[in-house]
């Protein structure tokens, strides 16, 4: 049984790879560069994130996702930038992205709007030796993969890299934040060499999001958001509502579905900020589709540093010598 389930993930991944949308993070209120590089530098310091992510866990093959992201504002160049460095591991499927990025800051109105633009590489890799096919040829006694019998599949690991490129704009306006987003603009063709020609096409993909800050009174602040995320073929959106406490406890929750008809998750969350520069949250999710009933929930931490300290302000005027003096 665990073999057919690794084997039916393997399939599906296959088959969503071409609709694929990007990595799930319940904490995307926290991390809005993950996917938008517009955003770079509109935490107005430098800033650090870090995020863990193991979802539907007791499910054989589950995903489980890192995030990695720095980016900064640079006033003297007009704008911000950042690196962002994602991994996501399904079964035996490991998408990788590592992209830079650069942020144009404009001023509109009373607000500031960033134009942002990324670009790298992401690297999609199949581990071939734990994979099960109902015609394969196996020895499960000492392990070892002797033939799947597919022309599709390796019994070998193997991979496949590709440019991507990502564009945005974020505008933020006192307590009012909005974004919209694209990644994947170029969709990149992995290419495999295996027995017959195997490619995997990344679809681009597009997110919305909004966010807005309601006072309640000088130490309650209610921050309702919204993360609209498609591919042109399937849109899944997420709702959140969370609680401050003066600036240092955050509690609230989310919900997440496909459409009216197909809901996934409700997400309750809660963060703190530990000192100045640190803060740390936690999301858990409570699946509501059929897979509730194959795994225990959701699991996802963030932790973020942030200097609180002005970079790239400015750069010294140029000296001017007065002949008087030499």
């Amino acid at each position: 049984m665990k073999q057919f389930f690794t084997s039916c993930l393997f399939l599906f991944v296959l088959v969503s790879l071409k609709g694929q949308q990007a990595t799930q993070y319940s904490l995307y209120t926290y991390n809005p560069y993950a996917f938008n590089p517009a955003y770079a530098g509109f935490d107005e310091s430098l800033s650090i994130t870090g995020v863990y992510r193991n979802q539907w866990v007791g499910f054989n093959g589950s995903p489980e996702s890192q995030n990695v992201s720095a980016h900064m504002p640079f006033y003297f160049l007009g704008g911000g930038i950042g690196i962002n460095v994602n991994n996501d591991v399904i079964g035996a499927h490991r998408s990788t992205q590592a992209t830079i990025s650069y942020s144009k800051y404009l001023k509109v109105g009373d607000g500031q709007l960033g134009i942002g633009l990324s670009g790298g590489f992401a690297q999609q890799a199949f581990t071939g030796n734990i994979l099960r096919t109902p015609d394969g040829d196996y020895d499960e006694d000492l392990g070892l993969v002797i033939s799947h019998n597919d022309i599709y599949l390796s019994e070998n690991n193997i991979d496949a890299i590709a440019p991507v490129v990502g564009i945005g704009l974020f505008y933020k306006k006192d307590a009012l934040q909005i974004g919209l987003s694209s990644n994947n603009i170029i969709e990149p063709s992995f290419e495999y060499q295996l027995d017959t020609r195997t490619n995997i096409l990344l679809k681009r993909d597009y997110f919305l999001f909004a966010s807005y800050d309601l006072d309640l009174s000088s130490d309650i602040m209610l921050t309702p958001s919204l993360l609209v995320k498609s591919d042109a073929v399937e849109t899944q959106t997420d709702i959140s509502m969370i609680m401050t406490y003066k600036e240092i406890i955050r509690v609230g929750g989310s919900f997440r579905g496909f459409n009216p008809n197909t809901f996934d998750s409700v997400i309750i969350m809660a963060g703190i900020q530990l000192n100045r520069n640190v803060r740390f949250a936690y999301a858990y999710d409570i699946a509501l589709s059929a897979l509730q009933l194959y795994n225990s929930g959701s699991h996802e931490i963030i932790l973020q540093y942030n200097l609180n300290k002005k970079v790239g302000a400015g750069i010294p005027p140029p000296i001017i010598y007065n002949p008087r003096s030499l």
